[in-house]
């Protein structure tokens, strides 16, 4: 039996039909003028895990609304089948109810991993002879300045520089 499990509960499917896992990677191209694209970088992307499988029974709907609550609420779950895979959520969910299954219905799941980054404190130390001190002038008091008075040369300067604002 295939089943997800969190924090909150678990939901066991009562088939799962087909189990598939995509490990896909993105590559970087770059165009160059002639020739093919040059690929120069990998990053490898998240597993995705789709599912599609039958809920029946009594608490087929109790475990419809686990299921959304898990998408909704994007719990951290175990997914338990073929493989077993840590750390999933659910990236999208889908289900159909059919004349077929009186009491329940088809769904169509992906998940998704996901990686958790972690918090790390380090100590920085630093040495005395590296930090430097900053230099400033000391300030000095000329007392009460009068203002200057402008000659006609910077009256016209600073009149051709407003008019250049406008």
């Amino acid at each position: 039996m295939s089943k997800l499990i969190g924090l909150s509960g678990e939901v066991e499917f009562n088939a799962v039909i087909d189990e598939s896992v995509n490990e896909p990677s993105e590559v970087t191209d770059h165009s160059v003028e002639e020739g093919s694209d040059v690929a120069d970088h990998v990053q490898v992307k998240p597993e995705t895990i789709p599912l599609n499988g039958v809920i029946t029974g009594e608490r087929a709907n109790e475990k419809l609304a686990r299921l959304q609550r898990f998408r909704q609420e994007r719990e951290l779950l175990t997914f338990i089948g073929v493989e077993t895979f840590e750390q999933v959520v659910i990236a999208s969910f889908s289900r159909k109810r059919s004349a077929k299954i009186s009491d329940g219905f088809e769904f169509s799941l992906t998940l998704r991993k996901v990686r958790i980054a972690k918090l790390k404190e380090v100590k920085l130390v630093v040495p005395a002879k590296s930090v430097s001190k900053t230099q400033t002038k000391k300030t000095t008091s000329k007392g009460k300045q009068q203002p200057k008075k402008k000659t006609p040369k910077q009256k016209s300067d600073t009149q051709s520089r407003k008019g250049r604002k406008k």
